[in-house]
């Protein structure tokens, strides 16, 4: 539809961006992309993609940010287990945590996908309780993320969470999660009625 109305230029998808973005190329239409894979394909060969352009921070590179801050906040962070949802997003934004876990000197015990509408994550935490990591990065909706980090409380599987889409109010509202600090790294400024995020440096 955007290739025919005529469009010299598109945002986005983030979610299907290659498909769309070899549609968009074959109609000679800019692509803005936000999606983690046309990122990595635009910082490997920018001369050969002309048409694309990230009009955002590349996630690969704002990972590795949040994980630059992390081990600032948190030093006793050394072993990183990692869960996503196995779809296109969900493994974009687990690959991006995991290349920016390595890249500061932080082991990676695990990343591990699981299916949409998937509410018993305990097989997969009890594994990852096994080999003792000292965060758990869980991704990707409020939803699946907050399932997740309930049940690693109830099994004492991590001494911190992150997710980097829910709201300090939200992690307010997970059960137990009163009990371990939830890391919520965002891409901008994050407000709450209740609290703001300490040492906010934008």
């Amino acid at each position: 539809a955007v290739a025919d109305s005529g469009a010299i230029g598109g945002l986005g998808p983030d979610l299907g961006a290659v498909p769309s973005y070899e549609v968009f190329k074959q109609n000679d239409i800019i692509t803005f992309t936000p999606a983690f894979d046309l990122q990595a394909r635009l910082m490997e060969d920018p001369e050969g993609n002309p048409l694309l352009f990230s009009p955002t921070v590349f996630l690969a590179e704002l990972a590795v940010t949040n994980m630059k801050q992390i081990k600032a906040l948190f030093p006793d962070v050394e072993r990183v287990a990692i869960m996503a949802p196995n779809d296109e997003q969900g493994q974009a934004n687990a690959a991006g945590y995991q290349f920016a876990a390595e890249s500061e000197g932080l082991t990676v015990i695990g990343n591990e996908a699981f299916p949409h509408g998937a509410t018993d994550f305990t097989s997969i935490l009890t594994e990852f309780k096994g080999q003792n990591p000292d965060l758990l990065i869980a991704e990707q909706s409020v939803e699946e993320a907050s399932a997740i980090i309930q049940q690693a409380v109830q099994l004492d599987v991590a001494p911190y969470a992150l997710n980097d889409v829910m709201t300090p109010d939200q992690a307010q509202e997970i059960p137990g999660a009163d009990k371990i600090p939830v890391i919520i790294p965002n891409f901008s400024p994050t407000y709450s009625p209740n609290a703001t995020i300490p040492d906010y440096d934008p």
